[in-house]
């Protein structure tokens, strides 16, 4: 049989639930990583390129060392689909580069995840996202279906020290044609307006202790009315909290009796993720859970108070949100420039800090941090609140009271079911150590007979290419083996056997490198109005231009390949020198100097003469075009013709903790290793290593082909600048592409303070 490609048989391990994000590493303690990311900006097109930069922490603190040092990034549609996935180093705690949107996606809004082997210790519900939004001009929006499961819907009011707040929320698809919305009693009288937000939410407030009932009305532009009741209120809550930094505080005042006295709270964070429990009692005494890390760094959390027999009695939201990130001076050397005209940008930060961060320079509009609706799959998806929330900038009253409507929805829809919590449990069965040495590429060998782990197997790794390597690795206990992949870079090759055992009881199964638990998240159609249409379609222009005259790739890479290889051979023969040979065991035996083919029984093996010792060494490692070889007797039916040289080192040679007894390599013609047939239990696969470090280089107008057009829809980014009392400058060239432009700095100081600054000019071919 002849060689061909095989598909490697991925497999998740699973892995025993943890109720904690932090791990023990052998004399470290225990520590845990953080990972805080963020890209260029937020609105991309297919074929364009996310630059990002990634930010590395260990227990909240940027160490001297890192645990990890390798950062995984997926691209996630909303299929819960991976539709790119790269590997980036990190490098004193960041790590910064780019990866392509590929072609054909449709529009939506798409999730950036970035996190080490080390974190999936934890769920995957924690790793760090980002939320980017991916428009396709030339695949047609998605619209909403004509016919409606609802157009209008009410919560049950929630009591504040105003009232009873009412919250509603209008169906997108037939928001642009209310015209007002307001609150009638049972009498038909108008009780007040309703206030509303662009996505939909709106709030009232009705009279407490008031006896009436009431409902929500919306009037539609063309004049009908859309009335849905107001529910009942219930009462106060059945439980009062303190949320103080990394503690809760809870004192039941619920006059409902459960089975056997006890009530259950259960803490959700922000990802609909149970951080713990407590059992507690309708004793009037305050009840505390912590202090717990994760709490403090939680921008919002959800109380669940349920019965004995788990029936839910009330839940309630709680949030802090984040301290306001320090205010950055940006300015621009003039407020409007030609085009190609270079633009000066100087960027300060108070006399007595220090911020490093990034800069980038997009067309306004693309970059909607400052934006403060919270968008409608948002709503739909609210686990993903903490990731949208982790930049918000404001903290103005209006956005605060969208929130809070944003979260009693939240709150009814875990009471009622509709959510449910989500478990805490990691990926089980193994621990994931950090990546130090390499990328990691690990797995397990196992008998197919008994379906145990095979302990003590030496599994051979040859990675192919210009840069072949040769990895080794002697099973555990468990029958799994490591290898730390370095000075590899882009998609590899990858051959992986086992040399010390009969090949066809055993199975290689090898883990997944990338996450494969991929959350699959509602995302509603995107309502674009004309002005936005206008705008995306100049940023469709500008990139096919771009595309169509090269001016595709503004980046340098900066990695070189190594081949990890063997000393120079002691011999070497080319067959063409030489007197056609009918078979490759009459070459070997007849002119390569230094081996022997033995026979013992039915099976042939090669031995190696050391000229110093004139020892002879049995089964030397054989390599036939860099792959591993132990089965002989397959070997020697390769056409003698098809090879092209032999080599021989006929000495020990040690390999890290594994000794060859001489080595034999055969360089063939051939693509295929000679169509010698390979062992059942071997693989071959694909392998994403490490991508190249990319630079972004802004073009520079004066040295730029005038003929050439230049249409940029990012025109700098630089993901490493340090902004400090005496400030910084960049400079950059306008394209040919006149409009608004605004230049994007945010940055990262001492105790993870974050800064941020913004400015705004025009480019005009006028």
């Amino acid at each position: 049989m002849g060689y061909e490609m095989k598909k490697v048989r991925w497999f998740m391990l699973l892995f025993l639930a943890v109720n904690t994000s932090f791990m023990t590493v052998s004399g470290q303690g225990d520590l845990s990583e953080d990972i805080f990311i963020r890209t260029d900006r937020d609105i991309y097109l297919p074929g364009e390129s996310v630059w990002f930069r990634a930010d590395y922490f260990v227990e909240g603190d940027n160490p001297q060392g890192q645990l990890s040092n390798y950062l995984y990034i997926d691209l996630i549609n909303p299929l819960g689909e991976s539709v790119a996935g790269s590997k980036y180093e990190l490098k004193n705690g960041r790590a910064a580069g780019e990866f392509k949107i590929p072609n054909g996606l449709v529009t939506a809004t798409y999730m950036v995840r970035a996190y080490t082997q080390f974190q999936r210790n934890q769920t995957s519900g924690r790793f760090i996202r980002k939320l980017i939004t991916i428009i396709n001009p030339a695949v047609p929006l998605a619209g909403y279906k004509k016919k409606l499961d609802w157009k209008l819907k009410v919560y049950p009011p929630v009591s504040i020290s105003e009232g009873n707040e009412v919250v509603v929320r209008i169906h997108p698809a037939i928001l642009a044609k209310v015209k007002e919305a307001f609150l009638t009693d049972q009498f038909g009288n108008v009780a007040g307006g309703i206030t509303l937000f662009p996505n939909g939410l709106g709030t009232a407030m009705i009279p407490r202790q008031d006896s009436l009932a009431y409902s929500a009305n919306i009037k539609l532009k063309n004049g009908d009315t859309v009335q849905t009741a107001v529910p009942a209120v219930k009462g106060d809550g059945a439980f009062s909290y303190e949320w103080s930094g990394s503690s809760v505080k809870i004192k039941l005042c619920t006059d409902k009796t459960s089975p056997d006295q006890l009530y259950k709270l259960n803490v959700l964070d922000g990802q609909l993720i149970s951080c713990c429990t407590l059992e507690v009692k309708a004793d009037d005494r305050w009840y505390e859970i912590g202090p717990d890390q994760r709490l403090f760094d939680e921008k919002v959390i959800y109380l669940v108070l349920e019965d004995s027999d788990g029936n839910i009695i009330q839940v309630q939201h709680a949030m802090h949100l984040p301290d306001k990130p320090v205010k950055l001076r940006v300015a621009t050397s003039k407020d409007k420039y030609k085009t190609r005209e270079k633009v000066e940008v100087t960027l300060h930060a108070a006399p007595d800090e220090t911020f490093t961060g990034y800069v980038s320079v997009v067309k306004k509009g693309t970059y909607e941090k400052e934006r403060n609706v919270i968008p409608v799959f948002i709503l739909e998806n609210p686990w993903l609140l903490p990731a949208w929330l982790e930049d918000k900038l404001q903290d103005d009253n209006s956005f605060i009271q969208q929130l809070e409507a944003a979260l009693v929805v939240v709150d009814h829809h875990l009471k009622t079911g509709r959510l449910l919590p989500v478990s805490s449990g990691a990926e089980l069965g193994k621990e994931w150590l950090p990546e130090a040495r390499g990328v990691m590429l690990r797995g397990e060998v196992r008998n197919v007979i008994t379906e145990q782990p095979e302990p003590g197997s030496d599994v051979y790794l040859a990675v192919f290419g210009a840069t072949p390597q040769l990895h080794v690795y002697t099973t555990n206990e468990q029958g799994a083996f490591f290898f730390s992949l370095k000075h590899v870079y882009g998609l590899q090759s990858v051959y992986i056997c086992v040399g010390n055992k009969p090949e066809k009881d055993l199975e290689i199964l090898v883990n997944s490198d990338f996450v494969r638990d991929y959350p699959s998240f509602y995302t509603a159609p995107l309502l674009l109005d004309t002005s936005t249409r206008r705008f995306i379609e100049d940023m469709y222009v500008s990139a096919q231009v771009k595309e169509y005259f090269n001016t595709e790739d503004t980046s340098s890479r900066l990695f070189a390949q190594k081949a990890i290889r063997f000393p120079e051979p002691d011999e070497s023969i080319i067959l063409d020198d030489y007197i056609p040979l009918p078979t490759l065991k009459d070459v070997i035996n007849e002119i390569t100097p230094f081996v022997r083919v033995a026979k013992k029984g039915d099976d042939f093996s090669l031995v190696v003469l050391d000229k110093k010792t004139n020892q002879l060494y049995g089964n030397p490692l054989i390599l036939l075009d860099d792959l591993p070889v132990f089965n002989v007797n397959e070997l020697l039916k390769i056409n003698p013709e098809l090879i092209e040289r032999i080599s021989v080192i006929n000495s020990t040679y040690v390999y890290g903790e594994h000794v060859f007894r001489g080595i034999v390599f055969l360089e063939t013609t051939t693509t295929n290793f000679a169509g010698m047939e390979l062992p059942s239990s071997s693989t071959f696969l694909e392998f994403q290593t490490l991508e190249d470090r990319a630079v972004h280089t802004s073009p520079d107008a004066a040295k730029k082909d005038q003929r050439k057009p230049d249409f940029r829809n990012l025109l700098f980014w630089e993901p490493e600048i340090t902004i400090g009392k005496n400030g910084s400058t960049i400079t950059f060239f306008c394209s040919d592409d006149p409009g608004a432009y605004e230049v994007i700095v945010s940055g990262i100081g001492e105790n993870s303070k974050k800064a941020f600054g913004s400015a705004v000019f025009v480019v005009s071919d006028k």
